[in-house]
């Protein structure tokens, strides 16, 4: 056998190797959702109400992590806008986005789901989590009873504003743009009269959470970028079939930190989902804290294991220094939430956009310089040739095969 030859079955190789990682995991995500039959609807009842949504019904997690501290006298208020993309649920506990519900894909993605029976839910992105994003923690003198006020600016744009009683007011503006994002302006001001000093803030960016209770959770985690490359990707995507002595599994930390001013941008995720906090300017660092699920209840308790361990989920935040406000000055801070499937050409538009390289967060490993290459090629076969993903890659592996045959 001469060279050619092996590098012919190397190629080939390669592309058998990347078969499931790439094929199963990164161009078949659940397919979209045809129009009008499981999108969510969108009813709001009383002012600024909105009904309760198709979402899971889970009993209460416990956990240590930092959380809104809450007035429990006053109901909480709830804000919906939308688009083609998504439906965005806002919070006056915490003034964040509570939901993200994705109006295009099922919420149950699984090789089994076939010989299982579905439901009309749609894909959900922290629907289980102590805290909004971009809810900010961590004492009294940026908390106060965290209610904030809701209100719409107009049919794409949400405001949360607070007055604590130290003289702060914060102000966070949400508004829609394209391709599943969001941008957020949050303005700290000091309206006191005298110099505010305000502890280590955490800006919560979300938490990472199975897509359902058919999801074993094999591949949720925390992923953050600082600058150069993605920084570890922190959960149970690192840890799930990792072993340790004795080849048991190794067991998650309870918190993770990380960063020294250079959190470009950090992402909750699993499979097929993120939702990702990106400051034009780096955070300081991030902190990501493993937490135990509600159990399903119901009829979705038939899927997971009574006796088992409780489903893991994992809540990341920015970390922002300790800050001194005089009289009437503001900080104000600048940031984009992505929340979407992980499309490699939406993720890459988004990359190029912001200039962050958030197409990482797909996580192609080792070969992903090839991956792209293939992806690439796939998707142009698929799109302009009409070529089904599989005939894509027979069609890739003979073109690759006649390119070489003549050096063989």
């Amino acid at each position: 056998m001469d060279r050619n030859s092996i590098i012919v079955l190397v190629i080939c190789f390669v592309l058998l190797m990347l078969w499931y990682p790439l094929v199963v995991n990164k161009l078949y995500p659940p397919k979209p959702l045809p129009r009008g039959t499981n999108a969510p609807s969108a009813t709001v009842t009383g002012t600024n109400q909105v009904a309760a949504t198709n979402a899971p019904v889970l009993a209460e997690a416990t956990t240590n992590a930092p959380r809104v501290v809450l007035n429990t006298n006053i109901p909480e208020d709830l804000v919906v806008i939308s688009n083609e993309n998504a439906r965005y649920t806002f919070t006056s506990h915490g003034g964040g986005l509570k939901l993200v519900e994705l109006a295009k894909y099922p919420e149950t993605v699984s090789a089994r789901r076939q010989r299982q029976p579905q439901t009309n839910r749609v894909a959900t992105l922290n629907s289980v989590t102590l805290s909004p994003t971009l809810a900010i923690l961590d004492g009294e003198a940026v908390q106060g009873d965290g209610i904030f006020k809701l209100s719409k600016a107009n049919e794409n744009a949400v405001r949360a504003e607070k007055a604590l009683p130290n003289g702060l007011t914060i102000v966070k503006d949400f508004q829609l743009s394209t391709n599943y994002l969001l941008t957020a302006t949050v303005k700290l001001e000091n309206h006191s009269g005298q110099t505010l000093t305000l502890p280590q803030q955490e800006w919560v960016v979300g938490t990472a959470t199975p897509m359902g209770p058919r999801d074993d959770g094999s591949a949720v985690g925390v992923i953050w970028y600082n600058g150069a490359k993605t920084a570890g990707d922190i959960g149970t995507a690192t840890y799930f079939s990792s072993k340790g002595f004795m080849c048991m599994p190794k067991v998650p930390p309870q918190e993770y930190r990380g960063g020294e001013s250079n959190v470009y941008w950090a992402a909750v995720h699993n499979q097929f989902f993120a939702l990702a906090v990106m400051p034009p300017q780096p955070a300081q660092s991030l902190v990501v804290r493993r937490q135990d699920l509600p159990r399903p209840t119901g009829e979705e308790a038939q899927y997971v294991s009574a006796s088992g361990p409780p489903p893991q989920g994992y809540e990341a935040a920015l970390i922002y220094p300790a800050l001194t406000l005089t009289n009437n000055q503001a900080i104000e801070r600048q940031l984009y939430i992505y929340a979407g499937p992980k499309e490699y050409r939406t993720l890459a538009t988004i990359a190029d956009r912001l200039n962050n390289n958030l197409d990482q967060v797909m996580s192609l490993g080792f070969f992903g310089f090839v991956s792209k290459a293939l992806l690439l090629g796939m998707n142009w076969m698929h799109q302009s040739l009409k070529f089904s993903y599989g005939w894509a890659i027979v069609a890739i592996t003979t073109l690759i095969k006649l390119i070489f045959w003549p050096l063989t």
